[in-house]
């Protein structure tokens, strides 16, 4: 895939959220985005929904992305240094790439890069947790 589809391959799909939205703000946003992610139309995913309704972004996340984990997927936020959350459903196998092409993308042409990816949720905290 050229740089310019895997590019615009997320950025139509990312689900961009101010820092202070509540879950039923934006929850909906995802299947339609992610329409090939058969579990995002299921009735567990109707269900976390209804949980997270009133949860604000952080506390969502750490309900979301185990619920994405079990199905071999991640959710990672292109950190813009803004206020907002840009977020993406990542394919666990394409986490590697994911975050190369977005670490090393220049936005502008004087080649600023303007997204950090980020894995959010509590399964960020697991994968960095140091071992005791």
């Amino acid at each position: 895939m050229s740089q310019e589809l895997f590019e615009q391959a997320y950025l139509d799909k990312m689900v961009s959220i101010d820092w202070k939205f509540p879950g039923r703000d934006y929850m909906e946003f995802f299947p339609d985005n992610y329409p090939e992610l058969p579990f995002l139309f299921s009735q567990e995913w109707e269900d976390l929904c209804d949980e997270v309704a009133n949860e604000m972004p952080e506390n969502l996340f750490d309900q979301l992305s185990p619920f994405l984990a079990a199905y071999g997927y991640e959710l990672w936020n292109l950190d813009d240094s803004s206020d907002s959350y840009n977020l993406c459903i990542v394919a666990a196998a394409d986490v590697k790439p994911f975050v190369e092409f977005w670490s090393n993308h220049p936005i502008d042409d004087e080649g600023h890069f303007f997204y950090n990816p980020e894995r959010v949720g509590i399964e960020a905290a697991l994968a960095i947790k140091p071992d005791k």
